[in-house]
């Protein structure tokens, strides 16, 4: 059963943007911070402000880009029309178990590594395919 590839590439785009937001806020709060005590590297004042300002402009915009990417979180059921969460603490079919913590259903269980099954609605308690769900046949 092939789970919802694009839904999968936002979460990993999303993901790797966050990653890429929190290097470049952390090399700027630590350039900032060597400022601070007046440590720069041997360069002038106006280009070490400018090397923090591109750390800066770096950040804010993988940022915004990762916003951009960030997956949805409800679709609607097939059924009943009541909006389904696709961020929950979802049962595995294949081992039973409940997640530890909230996952998309693309990701795979915490104990067996297969991705969801089924999802359950939570008004109408019809068990639905992901890939249904998702808009995929």
């Amino acid at each position: 059963m092939a789970i919802n590839n694009s839904l999968r590439q936002r979460l990993t785009l999303s993901r790797v943007f966050a990653l890429i937001f929190n290097f470049f806020a952390l090399l700027f709060a630590a350039f900032m911070g060597l400022d601070f005590f007046e440590y720069r590297f041997g360069l002038s004042e106006l280009a070490f402000l400018i090397l923090a300002g591109t750390f800066l402009i770096i950040a804010l915009l993988s940022f915004f880009i990762g916003r951009r990417y960030k997956p949805e979180t409800y679709q609607s059921c097939p059924n009943c029309g009541v909006k389904i969460s696709l961020f929950q603490k979802w049962h595995c079919v294949s081992c039973d178990n409940y997640q530890k913590k909230e996952r998309y259903i693309v990701e795979k269980c915490d104990t067996c590594g297969k991705s969801s099954e089924i999802i359950t609605c939570p008004r109408c308690k019809a068990e639905v395919d992901p890939n249904e769900l998702l808009g995929r046949s």
